[in-house]
């Protein structure tokens, strides 16, 4: 399942010419940030996720809930794509510490 991401909208980042933020767990304040930034969506902790490797060859289903839990599970090692299971929004992470966040359009 590779999702249209031409047809992504990235929500802005804290830099306007961005929509990367730092997704870094260097330290609990990075976590912490981190865990806020993805709360600040308001997605619904239940909501239901396909985590896909960067290949798109490893694939496991979590929820949203799942992940700001175990950030630590998530968030090193390797980039990923995070895509809803009703596929309206999608959460990209770069393994240099950079992640994204964006919505399909209807």
């Amino acid at each position: 399942m590779t999702p249209k991401l031409h047809r992504v909208v990235w929500h802005p980042g804290p830099n306007p010419t961005s929509e990367w933020v730092t997704a870094s767990l260097e330290t609990a304040d990075d976590a912490n940030n981190l865990k806020f930034w993805l709360l600040s969506k308001n997605i619904d902790p239940d909501e239901k996720a396909i985590w896909v490797s960067e290949s798109w060859s490893i694939t496991k289903h979590i929820t949203f809930d799942n992940l700001v839990k175990n950030i630590d599970n998530y968030f090193v090692g390797s980039d990923f794509y995070l895509i809803s299971s009703s596929k309206s929004w999608l959460l990209n992470f770069n393994a240099i510490g950079i992640a994204r966040f964006g919505s399909f359009p209807i």
